[in-house]
């Protein structure tokens, strides 16, 4: 079973998803890249897709910029389509700093599937795949892939050029796509699964049921503590205590943890002068 679709981005702004091919049944939009850009469009199209009955999917395009910061920015842009959406990773050489480094690539998708609790696609073109494949074997990631017979317009394909050489979930097979209902060129897509498979990639949880609760265990004692009225405020991971020496520490610390979790990370005050509690959890957990 196999199903057409189409990505696009702010690029393709003008173009009315209702209008669009009945064919298209999924349409994977741009949602953030790096660590602060959100797409313009991001939400209009996303909505539309959805209201229009197609399948949704949402991608990240990674620059270099920090890979806990990138995750992050990105979990909390598509926040509000959990569970309605395959989120994808974008690994391309333009506009990324940290382009052939690997272990950045695995530390970014991982910081998405931690924060998310859904495992994205990794996108990348099919030369990139020797060393991308890796990574997606290890995170237990799906592929979605990019190579094109050539650059010439072209309608939906059964059987893309190459078609078998590699396995891929996704493969993206031309850029210069023409479809009814947009004059423009579109990237043109087919996924190798049904609108079954596609809704439970897009509510699936990391397979990892053991980490995942153990995770869940650790973010229960995360927060920030103020100990016996100092003035100073500590992070406690829920492993060690961290002396914050910024206020800024304590928003960023909160904008990562309320984009992990959907909530604020909890503020304690432990302990007083005479009632020092404070210092009998720090000697707990150093013991």
């Amino acid at each position: 079973m196999t199903m057409q679709g189409i990505d696009i981005s702010n690029w393709q702004a003008g173009l009315t998803i209702a209008s669009i091919d009945p064919a298209c049944r999924f349409i994977i939009v741009k949602a953030t890249q790096g660590g602060s850009y959100v797409s313009p469009t991001m939400t209009g199209q996303a909505d539309a897709t959805l209201a229009n009955g197609r399948l949704l999917g949402l991608y990240h395009y990674v620059d270099g910029s920090g890979a806990a910061a990138e995750a992050a920015h990105f979990a909390a842009a598509v926040a509000p389509y959990l569970g309605r959406a395959v989120l994808a990773i974008d690994w391309e050489a333009g506009s990324n700093r940290r382009w052939g480094d690997t272990a950045y690539l695995r530390d970014v998708c991982k910081a998405v599937t931690d924060c998310t609790g859904r495992t994205p696609l990794l996108y990348c073109s099919a030369s990139a795949l020797p060393a991308v494949r890796p990574v997606a074997d290890a995170l237990g990631m799906r592929l979605w892939v990019a190579q094109y017979a050539n650059n010439n317009p072209t309608g939906w394909q059964e059987h893309p050029w190459d078609e078998g050489a590699y396995t891929c979930t996704v493969r993206q097979y031309s850029s210069a796509g023409r479809v009814t209902g947009y004059a423009g060129r579109l990237d043109l897509d087919i996924a190798y699964m049904d609108a079954g498979e596609w809704a439970a990639l897009a509510g699936s949880t990391t397979p990892d049921t053991t980490t995942t609760t153990t995770a869940e265990e650790e973010d229960d004692m995360h927060c920030i503590i103020q100990i016996n009225d100092d003035s100073a405020l500590s992070y406690y991971d829920g492993v060690s205590l961290h002396t914050l020496t910024n206020p800024d520490q304590v928003t960023a610390l909160n904008a990562v943890y309320k984009a992990c979790t959907g909530k604020d990370i909890p503020m304690v005050h432990l302990g007083s002068k005479d009632a020092p509690y404070g210092t009998r959890f720090v000697e707990a957990i150093q013991a």
